[in-house]
């Protein structure tokens, strides 16, 4: 039912012809770059293009789809990316099932397979549904009750760890995390070894392609992507305002040509240049950052460059997009404060950080917000199912409500200033 309700959104919805680009945003990059791999054999080894520049998993993905479907490309890869939302429902239920209940499993998968915030979003080609589905995979093995599980567990999370830093590079600092949850897990020291070589041997392994290829055209296996340096400037300069802007490139040598190593080490160096010389500057747009990060999910301008849609449906969509994600987000931190402090908490608690500080230091969007989300939901479902148990419990202490009401007051602080920057604009 899930699937069925993003595929009649995009039959109905679908504007786009055999010979269509979407226009503007990261829907023509992906679009264009994974049609250029599936006709082109040398496409693979070019360097300089968005295949390298970028995490190369979701380019593969797509290309892989089209090698094989000769129906519309663009309508294809909505379907495949309508395929992943729904996989990512059941993924996201089993998750829950194991670490809270069944009743809350259940209200997730169907907070995750209806709610329009999430449906609309798995109608576009974007990266953000097959990254979900690496996490979401890594999170079930991770959890996993099972005794006789244990000696594969490693060999699984090398996998799923492995392909997500191939999707997203800020998943490039996970496998420090999964080595550190298996050191703090019950179990013996050699065991805790054991686990962390095949772990490690398993993530070398489903890298080891692509840093082939690295070698092949850069020279070199790493990095296995050369955004982080833009992306440090995008956050850091003269003209930032906390949210995704193009990198100012004045002074940029001639010879430095988009998409190359030397490409992302000059953006790398003028941002490190800027946070230098400007600290206070530095400290103050990392605050704009986690405001718009924290900004509800309006999704207009990716309604209008896939579906081309009116202007009054188009905001009317996005509205209710922006709404059901804010009360997810609220409920999800009210149940996040007041639920038993296990390892899935801390598990998240430790995401939860890492994505905070990625997004004080380089730039903030709601787009980019899914591994916040995916672990606000389990206990968004969870507030809402226990909702009179949690009320009449010590999870409601006066230390924890007062924890709750404090985040509270920064979020709508965020959106207030979000709200008044985009009533500027």
């Amino acid at each position: 039912m899930v699937f069925l309700l993003r595929f009649s959104i995009i039959l109905v919805g679908h504007q786009l012809t055999d010979s269509d680009n979407p226009k503007g945003g990261d829907h023509g990059v992906y679009y264009t770059t994974a049609r250029n791999l599936a006709l082109n054999g040398e496409a693979w080894f070019q360097a300089g293009g968005e295949f390298g520049y970028r995490a190369p998993l979701y380019f593969v993905f797509l290309a892989a789809i089209y090698a094989v479907v000769s129906a519309p490309p663009y309508l294809v890869a909505q379907i495949a990316s309508a395929m992943l939302g729904a996989l990512n429902c059941l993924l996201l239920y089993f998750l829950v099932r194991k670490v809270l209940d069944e009743r809350s499993a259940r209200l997730a998968f169907w907070i995750r397979g209806v709610f329009p915030s999430f449906v609309i979003a798995d109608t576009f080609a974007l990266s953000e549904p097959l990254f979900g589905t690496f996490l979401l995979s890594a999170l079930v093995i991770l959890f996993r009750r099972s005794d006789d599980f244990q000696s594969i567990r490693p060999v699984f999370l090398g996998i799923f760890i492995g392909a997500s830093m191939l999707t997203r590079e800020v998943a490039i600092v996970y496998p420090i995390f999964v080595a550190g949850l298996f050191l703090l897990m019950p179990g013996s020291g050699k065991q805790k070894t054991k686990h962390i070589i095949v772990f490690t041997a398993a993530l070398i392994l489903v890298l080891s392609p692509w840093m082939w290829r690295n070698i092949v055209v850069w020279g070199k296996p790493l990095p296995l992507s050369y955004t982080s340096g833009v992306n440090l400037h995008i956050g850091n300069n003269p003209q930032a305002t906390g949210k995704w802007v193009d990198p100012p490139e004045t002074g940029m040598p001639s010879d430095v040509k988009w998409g190359t190593p030397e490409y992302e080490s000059w953006h790398r160096q003028q941002a490190i240049a800027f946070i230098i010389e400007n600290p206070e500057q530095f400290f103050v747009l990392g605050i704009k950052r986690i405001a718009w990060f924290l900004w509800p999910r309006f999704l207009r301008e990716d309604i209008d460059t896939v579906y081309g849609v009116r202007t009054r449906l188009s905001l009317a969509v996005s509205l209710l997009c922006g709404m059901t994600t804010a009360c997810i987000f609220l409920l999800g931190l009210l149940g996040f404060v007041t639920s038993k402090r296990d390892w899935f908490w801390w598990t998240c608690m430790l995401l939860f950080t890492y994505s905070m500080i990625v997004t004080f230091v380089v730039a903030g969007a709601p787009r980019y917000r899914d591994s916040i989300d995916y672990l606000l939901l389990p206990y968004t479902a969870y507030v809402i199912i226990h909702w009179r148990e949690l009320r009449m419990s010590v999870s409601f202490e006066e230390q924890r409500v007062r924890i709750v009401l404090a985040l509270y007051a920064c979020v709508f602080a965020s959106w207030c200033w979000v709200a008044i920057q985009l009533g500027w604009s």
